[in-house]
């Protein structure tokens, strides 16, 4: 369980807290509640998994998730998303697990009069179903992670959506110092019919450290200020170094310097909506 309060000089303050349980009932399943507040965005999300079903490898499990966020200060709107995803979890060893299944998702987009055109224009209800494959690899210093879905509502609307995620810590000589290197990607590639809210990239606080949660990326600046829509493609780098014990009695105490880049953009085509 964890709290924490903090101050952003262009969000105000903010309250975040989680609740994590990873053998419920004394079982291979996990529970994580977790709710952020603050005055540009609230949210709450569950993540309920239930893993090892069955014998041998691969091994057979099911995940359920549901998160609420009202994001009517930034964006005029508040979305719902729940997902159901049964699938297969095959172990790799020491190299990792990969896993394939199906997922369900039901989501709701509310907008208001002030959002902007294009979340107005993707107001209402969907239901989506495809494939997921899922991965997470170790290879010595370096942790690769991956997730691809291929969705489709059924009507007409069809696309792939895929992240990975890099972490490398560079070959330095045991010591004081330490340095890492991260990269987070992502891509959308529209097969037919229009994305909405819920399925584009939306930058989270941190993503690059300074900047607040929808901090970069496409915007539409005849609402609300400038209202984030969400990208279909984003990319960040971000590289880290560490030195401890500079200060003598104080072995724990480091001293770090980062740089992080990257960028957020592309939106797929909206009917006669403004993009």
């Amino acid at each position: 369980m964890a709290f924490g309060v903090g101050y952003n000089r262009d969000a105000g303050p903010s309250l975040v807290g989680a609740f994590q349980h990873r053998a419920l009932m004394g079982r291979d399943q996990s529970i994580d509640l977790a709710f952020s507040l603050s005055s540009d965005e609230q949210t709450v999300a569950l993540d309920y998994r239930l893993n090892g079903l069955g014998d041998g490898n691969p091994t057979f499990g099911v995940a359920v998730s549901h998160a609420e966020r009202d994001r009517s200060e930034r964006q005029g709107v508040d979305t719902s998303v729940s997902r159901v995803s049964p699938g297969a979890v095959w172990d790799l060893g020491g190299a990792g697990a990969l896993s394939l299944g199906l997922v369900f998702i039901e989501d709701d987009l509310r907008a208001s009069a002030e959002a902007p055109a294009m979340l107005q224009a993707e107001d209402g209800p969907r239901s989506l179903m495809g494939v997921a494959l899922n991965g997470d690899f170790g290879f010595g210093a370096v942790d690769l992670g991956l997730n691809a879905a291929l969705l489709d509502d059924g009507e007409d609307l069809r696309y792939t959506k895929a992240e990975v995620a890099l972490d490398y810590a560079l070959p330095i000589p045991p010591g004081a110092l330490s340095a890492d290197l991260a990269l987070r990607a992502g891509g959308i590639s529209v097969a037919q019919g229009q994305t909405t809210l819920n399925d584009r990239f939306l930058p989270s606080s941190g993503a690059i450290r300074g900047f607040e949660a929808n901090g970069f990326g496409p915007v539409d600046p005849a609402a609300l200020g400038g209202a984030p829509v969400g990208a279909t493609r984003y990319a960040v780098m971000s590289f880290d170094t560490r030195y401890a014990g500079l200060l003598p009695g104080a072995p724990n105490v480091s001293f770090g310097l980062f740089v992080d880049v990257g960028s957020a953009w592309g939106l797929d085509a909206n009917g006669d909506a403004v993009r």
